[in-house]
């Protein structure tokens, strides 16, 4: 029997005759049925009931879904889980709790937990998918430039320092700062002083703006 079953024969017997013995005491025998699960706390009970079972019971009496309640915690747990992937991205963020008027309990969001796992699911691959496109340099940036930020910034290491900033000069390619700045814009890329900027792929593309305008003779270390 579901939880809806017990729910409508609880209502129903509660709602029967007053003349009937069995009536009145329906719906607290059928919560005593139920004293497996754990009792619900009296001050969790609204005025007017009492706690039984899984339930409070009074005219009318109610039952809580265990199982509403994992489904709850899906929810938050999920829903939290999209708002890190997004973060780790640097995208703006919002809430996708469910947001519950005056505290009115709302339908059991089995749905929205399931919703939810999948974006969730979505928001983690395209993460993934987002941190190759910037951050895993090895699988995408040429030989050149990576000489030329060994040379620029690295003492000799390849590609270089991302977080290089002298003041004067920033990037792993040692980039005239205004120069980034510029060129930046041009390229739809964030500026250097901007947050959330400066990833491998952001100055890659800089720098590739740059040396296709003025060739490596823009840097010191062209001939690397």
């Amino acid at each position: 029997m579901t939880a809806c079953s017990v729910i409508a024969i609880l209502a129903t017997q509660a709602s029967g005759a007053t003349g009937s013995a069995a009536g009145p005491l329906a719906p607290l025998n059928q919560a005593r049925e139920l004293t497996a699960s754990p009792r619900v706390a009296p001050e969790k009970c609204p005025a007017g009931s009492k706690p039984a079972g899984v339930g409070c019971i009074d005219r009318h009496p109610v039952f809580i879904d265990r199982g509403c309640v994992s489904a709850r915690k899906a929810v938050k747990f999920y829903a939290g889980r999209i708002a890190y992937w997004r973060d780790r991205m640097g995208a703006e963020t919002r809430s996708l709790l469910p947001r519950v008027p005056g505290g009115t309990p709302r339908a059991c969001p089995r749905y929205l937990a399931k919703v939810l796992q999948h974006k969730a699911y979505r928001a983690r691959l395209a993460y993934q998918r987002w941190h190759a496109y910037h951050y895993e340099w090895r699988t995408w940036l040429p030989d050149k430039f990576a000489r030329v930020g060994a040379c620029e910034t690295g003492y000799g290491r390849k590609p270089g320092s991302w977080t290089w900033d002298s003041g004067t000069y920033v990037s792993a390619f040692g980039i005239y700062r205004p120069a980034y700045a510029q060129f930046a814009r041009l390229t739809g890329t964030p500026t250097w002083d901007e947050p959330g900027a400066r990833t491998p792929r952001e100055q890659f593309i800089v720098a590739s703006a740059i040396q296709a305008r003025y060739g490596w003779g823009a840097w010191g270390c062209g001939s690397a």
